[in-house]
């Protein structure tokens, strides 16, 4: 266990960067409580969730752009992507692609579909990234404060916690060592 920490330690950011083209908004409340507990910079973090959260964005739009209908099959459901959801998000997109590819982006069950669809329907790379920027790097800060919020809150309960367990144990010696001095006779009233 001390060998995983200290690697954990050692190449933090080396293991946070890969976890955020995966799943970016995720990592960005989990690196919000290693903030808060002195592990990892928020500034690095923070860049580290943009640019993987880039590369996986663009990722699944390659993906789409290259695909022509294998993300109907087994390997897009997969990724999450079935038909139906891909169906949607087409549609969606052909009449509203901005506005597509930020709800993309910021609802979770159908972001993969419409990152591929976005891809698929062969929208503006340049547009695609600029969008996409625009609401990483909000998402990115508003989650990355919301991990620190509640990491801070974390440390506040259990700071609470300590007064209130070293509270109990305290009352419960004095209980005890009253039963005990009771029993022995050494008490009396």
């Amino acid at each position: 266990m001390e060998q995983t920490i200290s690697l954990l330690l050692a190449y933090k950011y080396y293991i946070m960067f890969p976890l955020a083209i995966v799943e970016g908004p995720v990592i960005a409340v989990v690196g919000g409580f290693l903030v808060v507990m002195g592990v990892i910079n928020p500034l690095y973090l923070y860049i580290i969730l943009v640019i993987g959260d880039m590369i996986g964005d663009s990722t699944y739009y390659a993906m789409g752009r290259l695909s022509k209908n294998i993300w109907s099959g087994r390997i897009g459901r997969f990724f999450g992507v079935t038909e139906e959801k891909l169906f949607k998000a087409k549609e969606y997109f052909n009449l509203h692609r901005k506005k597509a590819l930020v709800l993309s982006k910021i609802i979770h069950g159908i972001g993969v579909a419409g990152l591929f669809a976005a891809g698929n329907l062969k929208i503006n790379y340049f547009r695609f990234v600029y969008t996409c920027l625009a609401v990483t790097l909000v998402q990115s800060a508003i989650l990355l404060i919301v991990g620190i919020f509640f990491g801070g809150a974390y440390q506040q309960i259990g700071m609470y916690l300590d007064y209130f367990a070293t509270t109990t144990i305290i009352i419960a010696a004095v209980i005890g060592l009253f039963f005990v001095l009771k029993k022995l006779k050494l008490f009396q009233r």
